[in-house]
């Protein structure tokens, strides 16, 4: 999954994907943010999925 996501410690834009989880410009760890985007994904796929 890739999501386009801008750093909040730097604001660059950045994407994130499941190998690249760093930010591009300060280092900065952005991995809780990759997982809170991709549970929100799969809980809309998951509503979708279930709803008649």
């Amino acid at each position: 999954m890739e999501f386009k996501y801008k750093c909040p410690v730097c604001r660059a834009n950045n994407t994130l994907t499941s190998n690249n989880l760093h930010c591009r410009r300060c280092k900065s760890d952005l991995t809780s943010v990759y997982n809170i985007k991709k549970r929100k994904v799969f809980a809309v796929i998951r509503k979708l999925i279930t709803t008649p």
